[in-house]
């Protein structure tokens, strides 16, 4: 509805026969017949997410022309444990402190989103999608953030117009079933004169989620922005 056109989402194909080993099948027909059966309902868009360890499958996709768009990271980290960090000798006094996004935010976090461009994000890295669908869709999710349908919490420096933001889902209804307490940060923003915001407010941040019963935070990102090392080498799981 948001675009104006039918989109679906392949999560996956799974072998109900022995032998159940994913990598020894050949699913291109299966695909093929996916595809057909997608066009022939009037999906104009179809994406899946794959993991790289399932070899037939992106050998399928491969051969039935789809593209490769972004390649994801899913990270985990402990809110329980403290973290000190030296504060950058630019950061203002500011820095250290945070609130709510209110809807008077809005305009001024919906420009961060727009301008931050993430190019390898699956929708600004996708040329499928034109740049003034991709800023209407920033500032939606925004919107829908900041309203508590998008997201449980919206932080933001504790200043007035801010350009900078990060987003959470507390997930409070699954901790129980979960046997965890588990919250998922989901967008951020940052415009380059906060550059920094988000290191100095991360312990403060973490404190925060604590104080909500969280033990644990994850989420996922793009492998291609050059995160920190320990990220990529399972120190930072």
């Amino acid at each position: 509805d948001f675009f104006g056109y039918d989109v679906a989402r392949l999560d996956g194909i799974f072998p109900l026969d022995e032998p159940f080993n994913q990598q020894a099948i050949d699913v291109n027909r299966s695909l093929e017949l996916l595809v057909e059966e997608a066009r022939r309902r009037g999906i104009k868009y179809l994406f899946a997410p794959v993991d790289p360890r399932d070899l037939s499958q992106l050998r399928a996709l491969g051969d039935q022309q789809f593209t490769l768009l972004e390649t994801r990271i899913h990270y985990h980290f402990n809110v329980q444990i403290v973290h000190y960090v030296r504060l950058p000798d630019h950061a203002p006094d500011v820095w250290t402190r945070f609130r709510e996004a209110t809807e008077e935010d809005i305009p001024s976090l919906a420009q961060v989103a727009r301008d931050s461009v993430n190019p390898y994000d699956r929708f600004h890295g996708d040329p499928f999608f034109n740049r003034e669908d991709v800023d209407r869709l920033m500032t939606r999710w925004v919107e829908e953030s900041v309203r508590k349908n998008f997201a449980d919490l919206t932080v933001v420096p504790d200043v007035d117009q801010p350009k900078a933001f990060i987003t959470y889902r507390f997930h409070k209804d699954k901790w129980d079933r979960w046997g965890m307490n588990l919250v998922q940060p989901v967008l951020s923003a940052v415009d380059p004169e906060y550059l920094g915001w988000f290191t100095v407010v991360g312990p403060l941040l973490n404190q925060h989620l604590r104080e909500q019963g969280a033990q644990y935070a994850f989420g996922k990102t793009q492998i291609t922005l050059g995160l920190d090392a320990t990220v990529h080498f399972g120190k930072g799981e």
